[in-house]
Parts: structure tokens; C-alpha cells; sequence
């Protein structure tokens, strides 16, 4: 009972928060990608060969044409949304279902939270603290080594960015839990949740090799310089609206319906509430 009623309202997060992620995406994010995939075809658009490298040209592409055939047979079998109503609708899957998700993990763990401290002192407002912290460990801290980035902006390998903001994002989750949670101990606690913030930019986050915009040249760099600083901006206010939803709604959904339940199964065997009683 407990696991169904956690699983509908983690749901009913996902869908609410993921809609309102998905409009945002729409109408400030995915503009920015759409130019910016302009200024990455042109920059990968292939020069013409002068006159004389021309036959030069057509042999090595003759030679490479065997060479590359069952790639690009498998490249074929690939399947990937198309633009406009198919790659929109996948998209909001994708936001509804990672909503979900992370609501499966707030509500849980709110829900502690909350009995921990006697019952009734989560609200819409503790979960905005809630979710704001969660986009400080998952965005704005990591975002700190590695903004966003456009397509066709040059950056380090993706293992190396990969483990790095997965670093940051648990120790920034760690510290600030640690911060902001502790109730006894309080200065030798914050002092861990405070190296625990400083750990990932200590070890420092993988820089690419060349310059990110190297690939661009005169007012097309200029201007992708101009379109990432708009997507870093437009990101960060789409994620933190994004976390405020989720924690805000996950603290409501869960003192309305997750609660009398978590104090009904923690009570092993005392007489059940009414409230909990009808809950179930």
C-alpha cells in the first residue's frame, strides 16, 4: 500500500513537473540549440577542393567506400525521433519520466525528514528549500567547471566530464545535507558539508584542449559566444523553476497522502490513527 501510494504521487509529480520543464525547454532552451545547430552544420560543412585536388579527392573517397560501408549500414539501423511533433512528444516523455524518478527519491526522503522532526512541518515552503538545494548539487555548483553547452562547442573527454560531475554532484549533495540537515554538532558538521563543497573544485573540473569555438571562425564564433552565455542563462532558470516545482509539489503530495502512512507503518503495532486509518 505504502509503495503504490509513493509510486502514484511520485507520478503525478513527474507529469506536473515534466510538462512545466518541457514548456520551458520549448520556449527558451530549444530555440538556442536550434541556431546553434545552424552554426555547427556550417562549421562542419566539408571546404570544396581546388581544381587540382579534386581527382585526389574522389580517389579517397572511392578507397574509404568499402572501408565504411557496414558502418554505415549500421548507422542506417539506428533510430532517432525525427524533428517536430515526434522529437517534442519524445521529449516530454523524457522530462515526465526523469520527473518521476526524482521524485521517487525527494518524496522518500522528505517524508523522513519530515517524521524525524515530530510530523507536520513539511510544506510547499520547506520543499523549495528542498528543491533548491537539489538544483545547486545538480546544476548550478557543476555548472560552475562545466556550463552548458551548445552543440558544436568543443569541450573535454566525456568520461572525464562525466565523472567529474558526478563527483560534484555528490559531494555538493553531501555537503549541503550536511549543512542544512545536522541538528547536533552543528560546527564540526558544517565544516565537513563546507570540504565536502570545496572537494570537486580542488581536484578541478576537465578543460578541453583548444578553445571550445575553435571550430568556428570570424562573426560565427562571435556569435556562439553570444548564443552560450543566453543558453547558460536560459538553462539555469529552466532548471531552477524546474527543482522549485519538484520539491514544492513533492512536499505537498507527500504531507497529503505520503505522511499518515509513514506514520502508520512506524509505529509497529501501536493503534492506528484515524487519519491514517482512513488513508488506508
Amino acid at each position: 500500500m505504502l509503495f503504490r501510494r509513493l509510486f502514484l504521487c511520485a507520478l503525478l509529480v513527474g507529469v506536473c513537473s515534466g510538462l512545466l520543464h518541457a514548456a520551458l525547454q520549448r520556449w527558451q532552451v530549444v530555440p538556442l540549440i536550434a541556431a546553434a545547430e545552424v552554426y555547427e552544420s556550417a562549421a562542419e560543412a566539408p571546404a570544396m577542393p581546388a581544381h587540382g585536388e579534386a581527382d585526389a579527392a574522389l580517389v579517397a573517397a572511392h578507397e574509404h567506400e568499402h572501408e565504411h560501408e557496414h558502418e554505415h549500414d549500421h548507422d542506417a539501423d539506428e533510430w532517432q525521433p525525427a524533428d517536430g511533433l515526434e522529437r517534442t512528444g519524445w521529449t516530454i516523455v523524457a522530462n515526465i519520466l526523469a520527473a518521476t524518478g526524482y521524485a521517487l527519491l525527494l518524496i522518500p526522503m522528505l517524508a523522513l525528514w519530515d517524521r524525524s522532526r515530530g510530523g507536520a512541518v513539511a510544506s510547499w515552503k520547506t520543499g523549495l528549500a528542498w528543491g533548491l538545494c537539489a538544483w545547486l548539487a545538480t546544476f548550478a555548483l557543476p555548472g560552475l567547471g562545466l556550463p552548458p553547452e551548445l552543440p558544436g562547442v568543443g569541450a573535454a573527454a566525456l568520461r572525464s566530464r562525466q565523472a567529474w560531475w558526478l563527483l560534484t554532484v555528490v559531494c555538493s549533495g553531501a555537503g549541503l545535507a550536511a549543512l542544512m540537515l545536522a541538528r547536533r554538532n552543528l560546527w564540526a558538521w558544517r565544516c565537513i558539508g563546507v570540504v565536502l563543497l570545496a572537494v570537486p573544485f580542488v581536484v578541478g573540473a576537465p578543460q578541453p584542449e583548444v578553445d571550445g569555438f575553435s571550430a568556428f571562425s570570424g562573426d560565427a564564433a562571435v556569435q556562439m559566444h553570444l548564443l552560450s552565455t543566453q543558453f547558460v542563462r536560459a538553462t539555469a532558470l529552466a532548471t531552477a523553476l524546474y527543482w522549485l516545482s519538484l520539491g514544492a509539489l513533492s512536499a505537498v503530495v507527500m504531507a497529503r497522502w505520503v505522511r499518515p502512512l509513514v506514520g502508520t507503518f512506524g509505529l509497529g503495532g501501536k493503534t492506528v490513527s484515524p487519519v491514517a486509518e482512513r488513508a488506508l
